[in-house]
C-alpha cells in the first residue's frame, strides 16, 4: 500500500463515558444519597440499578479489537472530475470471530459509515466506494475509526485503525497545439 500517511486527525473521545452515561451516573449518585439519607428503598434500588447498568456496560468496551483495517486509494492523483475510488479492507487477525461493526471513515471531514459484517478467523471483507473529485485540491480520507459501545449507549470506546491518506485532485488540463514558428 503506497499512501501518504499522517497521524490520525479525527476528533477522538478523551474518555469513554457518553452524555447519557454521565447522566445515569449522576442520577444514580443523587438517588443513592437520597435513598440513604431519607430511607427510601425505591431510590436505593434505582441507584443500584444505575450502578449495575454502568458496571455491565464496562464489559462491552473492554478488550482489544483484533480487526485490522487497510485503505488504498486508486489512483492517488487525479484530475478534477475523474474517478477515484477508495478500498477499505477489514481482516480478522484474531483467534475468535469478530462481531459486526460500523467503521466511521472521514472524507474531507465528513463522516461516512462503512458496515463491516462479523468475520470468521482469518476472513476479510472489502468495501469499495467513490471519492468526490469535482473540486481541485487535496482531500483527506480517514482515519478509519471503529467504535465499541454498550447497547444502552452509556460507554463508547473509539479506536483509529488506519491513518489518514491524502488524495490529490489536480485542475483539468488539455494539450494545446504548438504555435507556428
Amino acid at each position: 500500500m503506497t499512501d501518504t500517511a499522517t497521524e490520525p486527525s479525527a476528533p477522538r473521545r478523551r474518555h469513554p463515558v457518553t452524555a447519557l452515561g454521565g447522566s445515569v451516573f449522576a442520577l444514580g449518585l443523587v438517588a443513592g444519597v437520597a435513598g440513604w439519607r431519607f430511607g427510601w428503598i425505591e431510590m436505593t434500588v434505582f441507584a443500584v440499578a444505575c450502578v449495575l447498568a454502568l458496571v455491565l456496560a464496562i464489559g462491552f468496551v473492554l478488550g482489544r479489537s483484533e480487526l485490522e483495517i487497510d485503505r488504498e486509494l486508486s489512483p492517488e492523483r487525479v484530475m478534477a472530475g475523474e474517478t477515484a475510488i477508495a478500498s477499505l479492507t477489514a481482516r480478522n487477525g484474531g483467534r475468535r470471530r469478530t462481531r459486526a461493526v460500523t467503521v466511521r471513515e472521514r472524507i474531507d471531514g465528513v463522516p461516512l459509515p462503512v458496515a463491516i459484517p462479523a468475520l470468521a478467523v482469518g476472513e476479510d471483507h472489502r468495501v469499495v466506494y467513490r471519492l468526490p473529485t469535482l473540486r481541485r485540491g487535496t482531500i483527506e480520507v480517514g482515519p478509519a475509526v471503529v467504535s465499541r459501545g454498550d447497547p444502552l449507549g452509556l460507554l463508547v470506546r473509539e479506536v483509529a485503525h488506519s491513518p489518514a491518506t491524502t488524495l490529490w485532485v489536480h485542475p483539468r488540463w488539455r494539450s494545446v497545439a504548438a504555435l507556428p514558428a
